[in-house]
């Protein structure tokens, strides 16, 4: 019978939705195209994105999932903007920050996340503009509730 309870609980704990975890982004505050790295910044003037301001947020919890919150998050307030065709995903390696570039029409939305210390997190999301439309992916579906 114990063993029966045992194997009910992990059952019961394993089907607890992930959304049922809370995670608290602390609000750093708005950043300014002029805050990106420069080597991004190089390369959405080579692709003709203006981007605007931004908005910052940092994750200082222990849960790997939290940067899966974050992306869905952002697709989540961005319904439907979706990662362009080619050049969607750019990285720093040497500084493991990373930058999704999302798009619907002229319209740009921009992920910059550093990923060096998970599951600690500092992320913001971007707004911009393209001087040209820009082919996208289909776009990814959200999976988490938050």
């Amino acid at each position: 019978m114990k063993r029966f309870c045992l194997v009910f609980l992990m059952i019961m704990v394993s089907c607890v939705p992930r959304a049922s975890i809370q995670y608290n982004f602390d609000l750093i505050g708005e950043k300014q195209a002029s805050d990106l790295p420069v080597e991004f910044q190089a390369e959405l003037n080579s692709m003709d994105i203006t981007v605007g301001k931004g908005t910052a947020y940092r994750y200082a919890g222990t849960d790997d999932r939290a940067f899966l919150v974050a992306a869905d998050r952002f697709y989540l307030e961005n319904p439907g903007f979706c990662p362009l065709f080619e050049n969607a995903f750019r990285y720093i390696p040497d500084r493991a920050i990373f930058m999704t570039i999302a798009a619907k029409g002229l319209e740009i939305r921009l992920f910059v996340y550093d990923r060096s210390d998970l599951p600690r997190l500092e992320f913001a999301y971007f707004q911009g503009v393209a001087k040209k439309k820009l082919a996208t992916s289909p776009c990814r579906i959200a999976n988490m509730t938050f």
